[in-house]
């Protein structure tokens, strides 16, 4: 027998065998509640969250003129009732929508010439009438012009930070990572088919990764590598000059010794081996197979486990100051000789396991030909705008305006809240203003009055720490960062951590998004 089951204000019959054992959901409830969260139309103005409109306008506000004298203020916004009902909309052919009202506050001040104090003048506030702002129904669609229209949900791709890999014909993996705003520049870091660390910003022409770091304050290659790797001091032991004549049948005993000349395979002749080189486990699988009888090598008590080590540190002879070595070259034979000859009995090196990871990044390093950091912002400047004259502060200032300006970039909460979730991060006040000092803003100037110093960014950064966390987000603050919310503008420490994180999935230590997998995308209602 039929059932009778009511569907809102209709009645149907059902012929299924199985009862209802729960009512039909409200299907446009996620539409309805999310257009009531975007007005926040029946809440007072003091009480409002800072979401939706609210959010957009605190977003715009304040406006300065020219001078940065006089300036508007948001104050609060208002809907009115709509003029005509949805069926007269529908019948007339018109929009059945609502006036809306934002009261803002016009501050006018003067500048003293003495001082460079600014002191108001006068404050007056008005409502300004921005238009008409159109209204869901209660069936969660709109009407425009007076035909039903509705709005469909879209997904799109979430804030935050993805790490990717393709294939290249050569059969190398190339792997990326990318930092995706809600609003702003993208950021992206990939690898070539030789290996090199290359960035993207704003997607526009590509540059090595070193040149943003060196921008962000890490100017030599020292710091750099010290970012990534971990350095030991190694003490250079004395060795005996004596040759060593090793026959066909020792040669299982070559492993890691030094050749003391070159050897040539004398059917195909390839080299096999060159003076200073540490013998591996390959060559000594060719010098079996090949006819050679007999191989000369240095007397084992030379230090061959310095020979391809990493120097983090430049191998300097104090007496007349002249640079053997620079950092991030590796150690050979000719070198060590120097040192010992030169009376250096240390180097300082990265660990082996270390150096093997940032392969990639040295590789970097060696094409790198900025070495300063007003040098990588120029590069950076003459890539984004290539037809302007670059000088150090439009560099510093558009940079600055990239990444790290509230106005111009915001993470928003989720980017925020996904980043700081794969990169393991937790940013700070403390983290953003570093950044700002480094980036030689007016937040730097104010931070460096407010410690009482007059030294070198670097000492300034090392001395934020000082001031209690009220300072440091009252001049946060001051310069427009919002602590209503999560930071969302990028540091140094996401933009480092990206790398680092990059350099992991390359050693198979991280893990690969999959972009189309809905936890990396976002409802747009």
């Amino acid at each position: 027998m039929p059932q009778k089951i009511k569907y809102g204000r209709r009645e149907r019959l059902s012929f299924a065998r199985i009862p209802e054992v729960m009512d039909l959901p409200n299907l446009i409830e996620i539409q309805k509640k999310s257009y009531e969260d975007f007005l926040q139309r029946d809440i007072p103005p003091e009480q409002r969250e800072d979401k939706g409109l609210q959010a957009v306008f605190k977003e715009i506000f304040p406006i300065y003129d020219l001078t940065e004298t006089s300036y508007l203020e948001f104050v609060s916004y208002s809907i009115g009732k709509p003029k005509y009902e949805v069926n007269e909309c529908q019948e007339r052919g018109m929009t059945y929508a609502a006036p809306l009202k934002i009261r803002v506050r016009l501050v006018v001040r003067e500048k003293d010439k003495e001082t460079g104090e600014k002191q108001i003048l006068d404050i007056r506030e008005s409502d300004v009438y921005m238009g008409e702002l159109p209204l869901m129904t209660e069936r969660g669609t709109f009407v425009i012009n007076g035909a039903e229209r509705v709005v469909v949900s879209q997904l799109h791709r979430s804030p935050g930070v993805t790490f990717n890999e393709e294939l290249h014909t050569s059969g190398r993996k190339l792997f990326s990572a990318k930092i995706t705003p809600y609003r702003g520049a993208w950021l992206e870091f990939e690898y070539d088919s030789s290996g090199v660390i290359h960035v993207r910003l704003d997607r526009r022409k590509r540059m090595l990764a070193t040149v943003i770091l060196r921008a962000l304050g890490w100017e030599s290659n020292e710091e750099i590598l010290s970012l990534f790797a971990d350095s030991e001091e190694i003490e250079i032991k004395g060795w005996s000059d004596e040759i060593v004549e090793v026959r066909k049948e020792e040669f299982d005993t070559l492993l890691n010794r030094v050749s003391a000349e070159d050897v040539q395979d004398p059917v195909t002749g390839d080299l096999i081996l060159t003076t200073g080189e540490r013998i591996g486990s390959i060559e000594v699988q060719r010098l079996r197979t090949s006819s050679i009888e007999v191989v000369k090598v240095l007397h084992e008590s030379f230090p061959s486990h310095l020979i391809g080590r990493v120097l983090s540190k430049p191998i300097v002879d104090e007496e007349t100051g002249e640079v053997i070595a620079e950092v991030n070259d590796e150690i050979t034979y000719e070198m060590l000789k120097r040192c010992y000859q030169r009376g250096i009995k240390k180097v300082t090196t990265l660990k082996e396991e270390d150096a093997r990871k940032i392969e990639s990044l040295r590789a970097t390093l060696k094409k790198d030909d900025t070495s300063s950091m007003d040098g990588a912002l120029v590069e950076i400047f003459r890539k984004l705008q290539p037809s302007d004259p670059p000088t150090i502060e439009s560099a510093k200032l558009r940079f600055q305006r990239l990444y790290f300006d509230p106005l111009r970039y915001d993470l928003s909460a989720v980017g925020r809240y996904k980043m700081s979730k794969k990169l393991n991060l937790q940013i700070t006040d403390l983290d953003l203003l570093e950044t700002l000092v480094f980036l030689d803003t007016s937040v730097y100037k104010e931070t460096a009055e407010r410690l009482s110093l007059d030294g070198s960014k670097e000492e300034i950064a090392a001395n934020i720490s000082r001031l209690s966390e009220e300072e440091r987000r009252e001049i946060l603050e001051k310069h427009g960062y919002n602590f209503d919310y999560d930071i969302r503008v990028l540091t140094k420490k996401d933009i480092l951590e990206t790398l680092r994180y990059l350099i992991k999935v390359e050693n198979g230590e991280g893990e690969i998004d999959d972009i189309d997998h809905l936890g990396n995308r976002r409802v747009r209602t």
